[in-house]
Parts: structure tokens; sequence; C-alpha cells
């Protein structure tokens, strides 16, 4: 397998990445144990920004793939779905809930879509008269927790994204990309960095 390294650029300055520090992280999270050989550095090195440049917690991106592989109960995400657009059809993402304020305010919004806030704001905040301290504390409550019990509960949170492949020899786990990142980028991502190490990429259109 081709080795891979990567710049990161952390508080204004740029650090080189070399497979060998790549390869020390992936052990570090025993990826060899969990998904052996079918991971691409530009994976690991997603995982590591994750971790040293946004401050985000890694462990539910480990939690899906542990739940990908059967090995696991996930953190109660959306499954995984399959790209239909031209440029990654036929790969597959799974969402991982990361504790950011934009995927936190995203699943909020996602929840009180079809009038559920008006219904939330009629049931706790009195249309008569002064509102109290505690009708507006139950009512936030309900907006923000609520809202994340629910889609939880359901099954339906969304976050950022894990890229893989389903191949006969299991899935292949590619890159990290936001919910927002267009199709083309990650393609470009996939093409540069993934392909070298994993040429069945080539029959994947990644245009």
């Amino acid at each position: 397998m081709q080795k891979i390294g990567f710049n990161m650029h952390l508080n204004g300055n740029t650090t080189r990445v070399e497979p060998e520090e790549i390869e020390r992280y992936a052990a570090e999270y025993r990826l060899d144990q969990l998904i052996p050989g079918r991971y691409s550095s530009l994976f690991v090195f997603n995982l590591m920004s994750l971790e040293r440049v946004s401050h985000v917690d890694v462990m539910p991106v480990i939690k899906e793939i542990q739940q990908l592989e059967g090995r696991g109960a996930g953190l109660q995400m959306k499954p995984a779905t399959e790209f239909r657009g031209d440029r990654l059809k036929g790969l597959w993402h799974q969402h991982f809930f990361v504790t950011h304020p934009s995927a936190i305010a995203q699943n909020i919004q996602n929840h009180l879509k079809g009038g559920r806030l008006e219904a939330l704001a009629k049931q706790h905040l009195s249309a008569e008269g002064r509102l109290s301290a505690d009708a507006i504390h139950e009512f936030t409550h309900a907006v923000v927790t609520g809202s994340l019990e629910e889609r939880a509960e359901a099954g339906k949170l969304t976050g950022e994204w894990i890229i893989f492949a389903k191949e006969d020899a299991g899935k292949f786990y590619l890159s990290i990309e936001t919910h927002n990142q267009n199709d083309e980028v990650i393609a470009q991502n996939l093409r540069t960095a993934c392909l070298p190490q994993f040429p069945f990429l080539s029959e994947y259109p990644l245009r």
C-alpha cells in the first residue's frame, strides 16, 4: 500500500504529517485490529485533524465504525446512505455526531420543522400576561435538549460524514467530510489521496 503524508494547518502554522506519524496514530486507536488494511491515510489524517485542529472527540467516529463492522452499537445516528450524485455514486456515507455548535444547531433545526417550534411555544409559553422564568426555561429545554433526545431515540441524529466503499473484502474507510461539503471536492480528495492506495476506486466515477 502506498504511503502518503499530508500538511496540517494549525494555529497559523503548517506542519508536515509524515506516513510514520499517521501509522502511529492509527495504532493508537487500534484501527489495524478494527478494520485491518481497510482505511486510507486520508481517513486517519482527517481523524487526526478533527482531534488536533478542531478539538473534537474522535470516539464517536470509532463508535460508528464499530457499528458498521457489526462489533458494537452506534450512537443512534441515521443509517448509512449511498450517494446518488454522478461524482460519488456507489460510495456510502455514515453520519457521526460531534458536539460542535453547527452540528447541534442543524439537528435542532431539522427537528423543529413542520410547525414543531410553534407547537412547543404554545405548549410552554402563555400568550397572556408576563412570561415567567420557569416557562422560558421549560421552553428552551424542550427546544434544545428535547429535540436532541427525540432525534437520538428515533435514530435520526445527523452530523459529519464517514465516507466508505462497500467491497467484497469489506468496507473501506476513505475520508471524513463535513456534511455541507460538495460532491466535487469530496471526489477530488478521494482521487488525489485514496486512489493511489486503493486502485479499485477507479471503478467509481469520482469526477
